[in-house]
């Protein structure tokens, strides 16, 4: 099977992005293979085929343009994939921003790529620093769900008015488009401690304000309006992202978030965690135990977690 390396996306045109790949050296006939261009607005997808009545085959250069969808936002973000598929037999490598001997050491995780700057050597050994505290010391896993800002239209957006007549509206969760976020990406990430106190207002009543500071690393990119859940069902709404960059290469994100009430819509969004996942930081953290004992994941929580 062919292997995909160095998918750069770049921008020339505000109506267009460009995606170009390369493949590594190898012996077999590169016309006994299809590749297709997969995009998403989230890390996680789901992805869209985008040439799936016109595969691109050698030896055509590895070019493709999209058009689709123009890219004015500013918080927008598009990802994409290479996907090889052998002709005779069908079979089918997905490949992104991690290579095959990455994913062989132990992460399963395709990636993604995006209109970024790279990083150069040091910025990735800070990276992969920051990452590790994250993950071993000061960080916990959370869920992170992208916001959609295209696709198909919920039956309670007006096109005319531009406006979202049912902000509690179960199939949009209040977004506009059919299923309000992309799917789930598990995350390491820190959410600083926040005083709590109780305001009253004429309009809600009693509200309870909480605000925080989050910050994880430089992937997946956040925007505004994201939603995030945490192992307790505390889901919060991100607001103004800020990146830490080198030459313009993002090295981590610290993102202004708020608590959501019980009451709002987002908290009707299904999320369901896997059974067994670990919600604790790895290392020095999680409470010695009897090996004998049978332990939930409540009783993890609340010892370590």
């Amino acid at each position: 099977m062919l292997e995909v390396h160095n998918i750069q996306v770049l921008s020339w045109t505000l109506n267009a992005l460009d995606i170009s790949w390369e493949i590594r050296p190898t012996y077999e006939d590169t016309a006994d293979y299809d590749f297709y261009v997969l995009r998403s607005e989230s890390a996680a997808g789901p992805f869209q085929v985008l040439n799936s009545k016109a595969p691109i085959v050698p030896p055509t250069a590895f070019l493709f343009r999209d058009g689709q969808q123009p890219v004015y936002s500013k918080i927008r973000q598009f990802r994409y994939r290479i996907r090889v598929v052998q002709r005779g037999t069908g079979d089918a490598v997905e490949f992104g921003s991690r290579t095959r001997d990455e994913r062989s050491r132990g992460d399963q995780a395709i990636g993604s790529v995006g209109v970024e700057a790279l990083p150069d050597k040091v910025l990735l050994a800070i990276n992969r620093r920051f990452e590790m505290l994250l993950e071993k010391k000061v960080g916990r896993r959370v869920l992170l769900l992208s916001r959609m800002t295209f696709g198909r239209h919920c039956a309670c957006y007006d096109v005319e008015l531009r406006k979202i007549l049912l902000p509690d509206c179960r199939t949009c969760f209040g977004v506009g488009f059919t299923g309000g976020y992309y799917s789930p990406i598990a995350i390491y990430a820190k959410i600083s401690p926040v005083p709590r106190g109780v305001r009253r207002t004429p309009e809600l009543g009693e509200v309870h304000p909480s605000q925080s500071m989050l910050e994880l690393g430089r992937f997946p990119p956040v925007k505004t309006g994201d939603l995030l859940v945490e192992r307790e069902n505390r889901r919060w709404h991100v607001g103004q992202v800020t990146t830490t960059e080198k030459r313009r290469a993002a090295s981590r994100q610290v993102a202004a978030i708020s608590e959501l009430e019980k009451a709002k819509i987002e908290y009707q969004v299904p999320v369901s965690f896997p059974a067994g996942y670990d919600f604790v930081p790895t290392l020095g953290l999680r409470p010695r135990m009897d090996p004998t004992a049978q332990t939930s994941d409540s009783a993890i929580l609340q010892s370590g977690g």
